[in-house]
């Protein structure tokens, strides 16, 4: 095969001239992936660009012998979304083909033998709309927190190349991929027992028309309480995780989430307009100002009104114009 003849000087000043123009993609894809993921509520550990320096771009050169490099290497610019869950790659998978164009697709599992265990992220590479990144390529890699850390492992435990393997050493390397990969597959199982056990949880309750105010308090029963008496609110997973590990810190059960939603509900649509009002008016500078509430911040408004220790804990992290209209409402209802 020809080897890539060009200069290394001249081929660093075309690639530096480049730079720039792959960082901006990069950060593009990663910011366009962290909002298409939020909006399909895709629970992600991160995700992350980076693009590679000159040297390593001219050692793979060296490796490969490309003919072409700058068209031939479609790694330059590389996106890796790391997801908690193995069963929410295919819905990022699915937002992936559906913004991108994607130029090629390899999925690392499939090339796998069904007796063998390894590396198994989801490779994309991707280009996008002229948009004033030079129409250049990336690789967006797709993986689970359990493939990540198996393949950042074996990166610092392989031989640098793979004839140079022991026997023994890489058997235990593909168990230790077994294990990684039934660990996975056992998470995303707890995963949809606890989502079947919250969707029973809301259904017993619309069938009895009553939530079950018995019920330990956790992040599970708490979103199906927020489903079944705020269905009109949005919710995230992960504002009701954060709302059950305050609640459980106050002592706060179901008993007292309920009482509070019965004493405001009729209260709660206008006190929610003039918080946001006030809110608006003092510059409070939160990201829910102007905005109607979620489940979880509805229910701490309830518990404001409602609940008197909950209140005094509260009350340092509002502004005094919020406090003052909380107490003015308060006093409505004459808190417990």
């Amino acid at each position: 095969m020809q080897k890539y003849s060009h200069d290394k000087e001249e081929t660093r000043r075309r690639y530096l001239g480049l730079f720039a123009s792959y960082e901006k993609l990069g950060t593009e894809i990663e910011v366009a992936l962290r909002g298409l993921l939020g909006e399909k509520d895709i629970d992600f550990l991160d995700i992350v660009h980076r693009t590679k320096d000159f040297d390593s771009f001219w050692g793979k050169i060296s490796r490969k012998h490309y003919a072409d490099p700058f068209a031939e290497i479609e790694d330059i610019c590389g996106v890796r979304i790391i997801c908690y869950h193995y069963s929410d790659l295919d819905r990022a998978e699915e937002i992936i083909r559906r913004e991108f164009s994607i130029q090629e697709y390899v999925p690392k599992e499939d090339l796998l033998k069904p007796n063998e265990f390894g590396y198994r992220s989801r490779h994309f590479v991707v280009s996008v709309e002229p948009n004033g990144s030079d129409n250049l390529k990336a690789e967006i890699q797709l993986r689970t927190i359990l493939e990540h850390a198996w393949a950042a492992i074996e990166h610092k435990l392989q031989y640098k190349t793979r004839g140079g393997v022991p026997q023994d050493f890489s058997r235990e390397l593909s168990q230790l991929a077994a294990l990684f990969e039934i660990a996975d597959r056992q998470f995303d199982n707890l995963r949809m027992r606890k989502g079947k056990y919250v969707a029973s949880v809301f259904e017993r309750s619309e069938d009895r028309n009553a939530f079950d105010e018995f019920r330990p308090l956790s992040a599970g029963t708490l979103r199906a309480f927020l489903d079944f008496h705020l269905p009109s609110k949005l919710g995230s997973p992960n504002a009701t995780e954060d709302l059950a590990a305050e609640l459980l810190q106050h002592n706060i059960t179901f008993e007292n989430l309920s009482s509070a939603v019965s004493r405001t509900r009729d209260i709660m649509d206008e006190y929610e307009r003039k918080w946001l009002e006030t809110a608006g008016q003092n510059g409070v500078p939160w990201a829910i100002r102007g905005q109607l509430w979620h489940q979880t911040g509805a229910v701490r408004a309830m518990l404001v009104l409602t609940n008197e220790r909950y209140f005094e804990r509260r009350a340092h992290s509002l502004p005094d114009a919020l406090i003052a209209l909380a107490n003015e409402w308060r006093q409505k209802l004459k808190p417990t």
